[in-house]
């Protein structure tokens, strides 16, 4: 079934849905409509059994029917048999017709998702007092909204992060800051930024991007034992850490994710390059235009 269209077709009193809503019309059309757009717009030329046959042969895979539809392939049926055009011909170009129009359709869905995935400039993006690394006055700032157990987040993490790091944190040119946004299917999503966040309070900001690295190399082993682990590794206060988990305090990292609602994020990672809000995770050339851009407009 097309991902963009339904059809419900029953196998007895067969009855044909609209299309989903933002697609098409929605006029749904049962047997009865069939019947009445044969005997007010075709006057019987085709017999209704005739016109269901050519339906649910025809539109059952294609997941997509419309008034304007049933009657097109009607008329041409009926211009067919004048024609001497086999049903076999007939099914065959009508199948390919609508193979044709789904895939219109799926290329302007495509088309109307790269422009709202398109980066959109927003004033006023906060930092909040969320942990960064580069200099807290560098001309350029990124804000990462991200999820400890996202692979999407840890591809990011793995290929694009340390690129953009070298080339312009460790320079001075960015200021990178991780906000929390952990979603509601990973589980151990909010205990792992607890235990980030619990590591920020003990050990600042380097001790925290530390403890971020070890957490996205490791996704598949988020758990108290490991942040504790880590913790150690970290050379943190081992009891001071686990009062910390234990107290479980999200306010915080409730307060990210409201915040990065607000600012359209819905999904993760999600970046903003001094306002200009990237959705998931970009090749790192994406981003190193858009910093570019704003290194070049503070000359």
């Amino acid at each position: 079934m097309n991902k963009y269209f339904l059809s419900v077709l029953a196998v007895s009193g067969m009855f044909l849905s609209g299309c989903v809503p933002g697609v098409s019309d929605s006029s749904g059309l049962s047997e009865a409509g069939v019947s009445k757009i044969v005997q007010k717009e075709l006057k019987k030329s085709v017999s209704e059994e005739k016109i269901k046959e050519i339906v649910k042969s025809q539109l059952t895979d294609a997941g997509f029917a419309t008034k304007e539809d049933v009657q097109q392939m009607i008329s041409e049926k009926i211009v067919a048999d004048s024609v001497g055009m086999t049903d076999e011909d007939f099914n065959a170009k009508v199948a390919a017709g609508i193979q044709a129009f789904i895939a219109e359709q799926e290329a302007a869905a495509k088309k109307a998702q790269e422009e709202a995935n398109k980066p959109k400039k927003m004033e006023g993006i906060s930092v909040d007092d969320d942990p960064f690394i580069g200099d807290a006055d560098a001309p350029v700032t990124i804000v990462e909204f991200s999820d400890f157990e996202c692979p999407f987040c840890s591809r990011h993490v793995n290929s694009v992060y340390p690129k953009i790091k070298e080339k312009y944190v460790d320079t001075g040119k960015v200021k990178y800051v991780y906000r929390d946004f952990p979603l509601g299917f990973h589980p151990d999503a909010m205990p792992a930024a607890v235990a980030a966040n619990c590591v920020l309070e003990q050990g600042g900001n380097e001790k925290y991007f530390e403890m971020h690295d070890k957490l996205f190399a490791n996704q598949k082993s988020l758990n108290r034992e490991t942040f504790i682990k880590y913790a150690k590794e970290l050379g943190l206060d081992e009891a001071a850490f686990t009062a910390c988990l234990d107290a479980n305090d999200t306010a915080e990292i409730e307060g990210d994710m409201k915040q990065g609602s607000e600012y359209g994020i819905s999904g993760t990672p999600g970046f903003f390059i001094n306002g200009w809000q990237i959705k998931g995770a970009y090749p790192y050339e994406e981003f190193e235009k858009y910093i570019e851009q704003e290194l070049a407009a503070q000359e």
